[in-house]
C-alpha cells in the first residue's frame, strides 16, 4: 500500500514542479526596454538672432554746424527808430530803453549843409529815414573817432548809402577796416557819374570845378577818399 502511494506521488511532485515553473518563467518580466527621456517645453520656442548693428556709411558728409555764425551775423544787425536826421550821412536813433546815439553811415561822404548840396543831400537823407524804423548792420568797427556808431543803414529793401551813391547825394569815403561794400559803392558812384545825377550834372561840375581832382587821384582802392567837397567823419 505505501509501494504505491509513493508510485503516485513522485509523478505528482514532478509534474507540480514543471508546473511551477513554466507559471514562474511565463510571468517573469523580459528585459525593460529604455524609455527615451521625456522633454516639456513650455511655450512656442522662438529663434535668437543677434541684430547686426545699424551701420554707418562710410561716405556720409559730414555736416558742419554753422549755427554759431548765423547767431553772430544776427547779432550785427539790429532795428531801431531814426528820430532825426543830422545831415546827409548823419542821423540820430533811439534804441528800446530811450537812450539816443548818433550814426555814421559806413562808406560814403555827402556835402556839409553849407557847402553845394549838401542841404539837397541832408533833406533826401530826411526823406528816406526820418521817423522810421531802419536797420543797422555793423561792419568791423563799432564807433568813429567821434564816437558815432559807424553802420549800414536799411529801410525796408532799401540799401540807403548805397542809394545815396547811386543818385549822386553822396560820394565813396572808404576807410578801412570797414571796406565790405566798397566795390559796389565805387561802381554805383561810377554809373552815377556817367550819367550825371545829383551834384555830379553839369552844373554841379562846373561850380566845384576848382576842387575837383584829376582822373589820377580818384578813388581807385580802400583808404582813398575822391574829394568833391569837404570830407568830415
Amino acid at each position: 500500500m505505501k509501494a504505491k502511494i509513493t508510485h503516485y506521488l513522485i509523478p505528482l511532485l514532478i509534474f507540480t514542479i514543471i508546473i511551477t515553473f513554466c507559471s514562474f518563467s511565463c510571468s517573469r518580466p523580459g528585459p525593460a526596454e529604455e524609455a527615451p527621456e521625456d522633454i516639456t517645453v513650455e511655450g512656442p520656442v522662438e529663434e535668437v538672432t543677434e541684430e547686426p548693428e545699424e551701420a554707418v556709411a562710410e561716405d556720409e558728409e559730414f555736416v558742419e554746424d554753422t549755427t554759431n555764425d548765423d547767431k553772430e551775423q544776427t547779432s550785427n544787425i539790429i532795428e531801431v527808430k531814426c528820430t532825426r536826421v543830422v545831415d546827409g550821412d548823419t542821423i540820430e536813433i533811439e534804441d528800446s530803453n530811450g537812450e539816443k546815439y548818433k550814426v555814421r553811415y559806413i562808406g560814403i561822404n555827402t556835402p556839409e549843409t553849407d557847402e553845394y548840396y549838401g542841404d539837397i543831400a541832408t533833406e533826401k537823407n530826411r526823406d528816406l529815414v526820418e521817423g522810421k524804423i531802419v536797420r543797422l548792420e555793423k561792419d568791423v568797427s563799432e564807433t568813429d573817432m567821434y564816437g558815432r556808431l559807424l553802420r549800414y543803414v536799411y529801410v525796408d529793401d532799401l540799401f540807403i548809402n548805397a542809394y545815396l551813391v547811386e543818385n549822386g547825394y553822396a560820394q565813396v569815403a572808404t576807410y578801412p577796416p570797414d571796406v565790405k561794400y566798397t566795390e559796389s559803392f565805387l561802381d554805383l558812384q561810377q554809373e552815377a557819374r556817367e550819367n550825371g545825377r545829383g551834384f555830379w550834372g553839369e552844373e554841379s561840375s562846373r561850380d566845384n570845378r576848382d576842387e575837383t581832382p584829376n582822373e589820377e587821384e580818384a578813388t581807385e582802392g580802400a583808404g582813398q577818399i575822391e574829394t568833391y567837397f569837404t570830407v568830415t567823419e
